[in-house]
């Protein structure tokens, strides 16, 4: 029998229906998994946190017309990433699944249902671009959870970061925002008078104890190689931070400072790309956008996150053979 792989690539995963009890429940696993970690919430004030926020997200959800692609489109990375797998090493059976972290589809649960078939390996892919107590660290907590629930984790669940890959994603993201920008009529001459911001969800600079990793290393090198390899097109590149309000002071410069500065020294035309997200989501498609739109700047090309771009799941087709081709360096057999 061939050898079997398994893949799972993990998000936070959005409310595919505009409903106040599906952002009710989707909003205090968030306060309860990430935002108590930066602010000294209590658990009884969990649930009217969670209320307000989800009737304010169902009120600007309908105002907008949002809907959120987030899970289909992560159903399509792993798709074509599982295409990728089967036309590179036909001689492996690979299976692709996707789990999300605070809608139903539970990691835990997923992966219990995957290792009841004793695959010989199995890869957990967090879609974030940071590790962090946040991103890729929700996936340690989740195996611990399937621990509590299923008994111990086998050896062949193994963890795999995109950002471990940074350079050669950077280089998928810079050619990503170039074809981006040719797709839109534009070339380096057109481009210049125009100003890059590089979007990025924000953190806080000096997490409470307890935080191991906010983050903020991966993504912040990630944008310096992507500012510097893509400034000579533009008259002015900045990484611009979506920030929150709680936990102390966050990143700097927000996304807001960013485009006020950039504007005092009479940039008028932007394009943004939210690099800090590996698929589109109501952060990319509504918050930053509405920094914009508060500002009444309209002339703004608004690129897309790579989502299932081929270069990008060329990347991660990449790091999944990498991995098994290690394993057999180790004594393992060939895949």
């Amino acid at each position: 029998m061939p050898e079997r792989v398994d893949a799972i690539l993990v998000t936070y995963g959005e409310p595919e229906k505009n409903s106040v009890p599906i952002h009710y429940d989707y909003s205090k696993r968030i306060l309860k998994r990430i935002t108590q970690k930066v602010a000294p919430i209590p658990d009884y004030a969990i649930p009217v946190i969670a209320a307000w926020r989800a009737v304010s997200r169902y009120l600007s959800w309908r105002k907008y017309g949002y809907r959120s692609p987030l899970n289909e489109i992560t159903m399509r990375q792993g798709e074509s990433l599982e295409s990728h797998l089967k036309e590179k090493c036909p001689s492996v059976q690979w299976n692709v699944h996707v789990a999300l972290q605070f809608m139903p589809m539970f990691l835990p649960e997923i992966l219990y249902g995957i290792l009841e078939a004793v695959p010989d390996r199995v890869l957990v892919i967090p879609m974030y671009v940071p590790r962090s107590d946040f991103t890729s660290g929700l996936c340690d907590e989740d195996f611990e959870i399937f621990r509590e629930k299923y008994g111990n984790l086998p050896d062949s669940v193994k963890r795999l970061d995109p950002i471990e890959q940074r350079d050669k994603l950077a280089d998928v993201m810079v050619e990503f925002v170039k074809h981006e920008m040719v797709n839109r009529g534009l070339n380096s001459a057109s481009a210049k008078g125009r100003a890059l911001i590089l979007g990025a969800h924000g953190t806080v600079i000096s997490p409470p104890p307890g935080i191991r990793d906010t983050g903020f290393a991966d993504t912040d090198a990630l944008g310096k190689v992507l500012l510097d390899q893509l400034h000579p097109y533009f008259d002015s590149c900045s990484i611009g931070w979506l920030n929150h309000r709680v936990g102390g002071e966050w990143t700097s410069p927000s996304l807001e400072a960013a485009v006020l500065e950039m504007r005092g020294n009479g940039i008028e035309e932007f394009v943004y790309f939210p690099f800090g997200f590996l698929a589109d989501n109501e952060e990319t498609l509504l918050s930053g956008r509405q920094v914009f739109a508060d500002l009444n700047i309209e002339n703004v090309i608004h690129l897309p996150c790579l989502n299932d771009d081929t270069a990008f799941i060329e990347l991660l087709a990449e790091a999944v053979l990498s991995q098994n081709t290690a394993r057999a360096a180790h004594g393992s057999s060939p895949l």
